[in-house]
């Protein structure tokens, strides 16, 4: 890892972007978000994976090792909401 070269923009290939002016009504300011989409999925996925892992579901993000710690407490007093 010594040798390895950071990629940045520079290397990256040109591209010509397009702006579409149509209205969101459920944005901001009538916008439409541009790069959160691709974060959707993976916190998804590793809720469900701690859910898998330890029987218990941390309710929301971010998944802190204290939220995790904390809905562990609470399964184990019986305390957890019901799924």
């Amino acid at each position: 890892m010594t040798d390895y070269v950071v990629p940045s923009a520079f290397e990256a290939p040109a591209y010509d972007a397009t702006i579409v002016e149509k209205p969101y009504r459920a944005g901001p300011y009538n916008a439409k978000g541009f790069g959160e989409l691709p974060l959707i999925g993976p916190s998804a996925a590793i809720a469900n994976a701690i859910k898998h892992a330890l029987g218990v579901r941390v309710p929301q993000t971010p998944l802190l090792p204290e939220k995790v710690w904390a809905a562990l407490e609470a399964g184990k007093n019986g305390l957890a909401e019901p799924e």
